[in-house]
């Protein structure tokens, strides 16, 4: 399969995505799959909330949104621009940008992150 049909159907499978989350409320519908994670231990993983934040998202609820996974939110941005660096013409144009953001320092500065959202957030919901 050639490079642009990859792109379209990616953009194609993102749009669908995009409608089914937005039209369909992940708390209240049970196509959407449960965290396994949740389910075995009772304990939030750092991904919990995420389904229920995109659809709050797509409805325009940023705060509900920041109350179901604020860590996803606050992530948004930076996965855009992961997404854009993705595409030929910014890889090659900010290719020091690009080592700065997503380098080896900085993907073990963002799985610390995610290691402590994810122990904090079970130690505040247990409290």
């Amino acid at each position: 399969m050639s490079k642009p049909w990859n792109l379209l159907l990616v953009g194609f499978l993102i749009l669908i995505m995009i409608i089914i989350y937005g039209l369909l409320d992940p708390a209240s519908n049970s196509i959407f799959p449960n965290c396994p994670f949740l389910s075995l231990t009772g304990f939030q993983c750092p991904g919990c909330g995420s389904q229920r934040a995109t659809h709050q998202l797509l409805n325009g609820n940023i705060l509900a949104a920041f109350q179901y996974n604020p860590l996803f939110v606050i992530a948004i941005p930076y996965i855009f621009v992961g997404a854009l660096f993705g595409l030929p013409v910014f890889k090659e144009k900010y290719l020091g940008l690009q080592r700065f953001l997503f380098g080896y320092k900085t993907i073990y500065i963002i799985l610390t992150i995610i290691i402590l959202f994810w122990i904090l957030r079970n130690v505040i919901s247990i409290s």
